[in-house]
């Protein structure tokens, strides 16, 4: 359910468009061998201006564009030919890409950490943060804290539970990096680990700012992060079937405790930053037969601002299962939903 105080805010305010929440999904015959799911399902998106957005597939390291007008009163997306990430010294094989940003005139690209078996070269993949241009090609890393790698035993990323959100703040100044599970050093406490970084312009580069914790509420665990500006962030929170939940936290990147030095939370005294709910039980307001589809949404981006200044949000699910770009009005199977794309028009939010 909406809060009390967006729901008032909803009523007094007209909006543009005569709808709140709308969806669109391109729906599949489930284990499709085309389109997104040969590509492994969304793993990340970020809004590139305009009606122009960019999307990760989560199995295959490909980046595609999607235009898609938030402004519209009817969304109709239409998908473009996918760039490849290429040039990784490492020459690592990227099977769980779970989050995009678009910062600096780059791509941002977070994983999680795979076993071996999943991969071809039979080593594990630790989770990483790369940065590419816009053609894809490899360019750097965002070095991540020693302890957040699997160096040893129980430390580190839990397989399939890394890095799940990356955004860079609209003045390209900050970039803030999520997990969705604590690490496996900080035992089974429902907290979610973030790292902000800072722009330095004399060294090019982004240094560790900060590290913060969010309190998790929801069983599956934080799934996307994105910066607002002047602070204010937003989080995409889910549940686990047959619970189905998906939920937006607003929340400020400066509040709570600083646990930069803390290598294990259960060692640290720990005050997560406060957030405040701003959208429950999405699923519900999107228009979907959940009854016959799965909803679990996996990213969340910020389109333009409304000329009554309206915000526009846009949420993607992680289409593990269906979903094609070459025939994307094929039969639903029932319990595969396909690729959603879903809009939510919100309040400015205070900062």
């Amino acid at each position: 359910m909406l809060s009390t105080a967006l729901a008032a805010l909803l009523a007094a305010v007209p909006l543009p468009l005569t709808d709140k929440i709308s969806s669109i999904t391109f729906t599949c015959i489930a284990k499709a061998k085309a389109g997104l799911q040969s590509f492994g399902g969304i793993g990340g998106l970020a809004y590139a201006g305009g009606n122009r957005w960019w999307m990760a597939s989560e199995g295959l390291p490909l980046i595609f564009p999607v235009w898609l007008d938030l402004t519209e009163s009817k969304l109709r997306p239409r998908i473009g030919q996918p760039i490849t990430i290429h040039g990784d010294p490492r020459r690592e094989e990227f099977k769980k890409v779970e989050a995009l940003a678009l910062c600096r005139q780059q791509f941002v690209i977070g994983t999680e950490a795979v076993m071996a078996k999943q991969l071809k070269s039979g080593r594990d993949q630790d989770q990483r943060v790369i940065f590419t241009d816009l053609q894809g090609r490899y360019k750097g890393e965002l070095p991540l804290p020693d302890h957040y790698q699997r160096k040893g035993p129980k430390i580190g990323s839990v397989y399939y539970r890394g890095i799940q959100g990356l955004s860079c703040s609209p003045d390209g100044r900050q970039l803030l990096v999520s997990l969705q599970h604590p690490l496996q050093q900080d035992g089974t406490i429902a907290l979610s680990r973030q790292l902000l970084y800072k722009w330095n312009g004399d060294q090019k580069r982004f240094l560790l700012q900060r590290e913060f914790v969010l309190e998790l509420d929801l069983k599956l665990g934080l799934m996307d992060s994105v910066l607002l500006g002047n602070g204010a962030a937003l989080m995409l929170e889910n549940e686990v079937k047959p619970q189905q939940r998906n939920t937006i936290w607003s929340f400020q990147v400066d509040d709570g405790s600083d646990i930069t030095s803390c290598r294990s939370l259960r060692d640290c005294q720990v005050k997560p930053a406060s957030k405040t709910l701003v959208m429950d039980h999405i699923e519900h307001f999107a228009g979907i037969d959940l009854a016959a589809n799965e909803l679990q949404y996996d990213a969340l981006g910020v389109g333009p601002t409304l000329l009554d200044g309206r915000r526009t949000l846009l949420l993607v699910n992680d289409d593990d299962h269906c979903g094609t770009l070459t025939n994307p009005t094929s039969s639903i199977s029932p319990g595969f939903a396909g690729t959603t794309f879903t809009r939510i028009l919100l309040p400015a939010l205070d900062p």
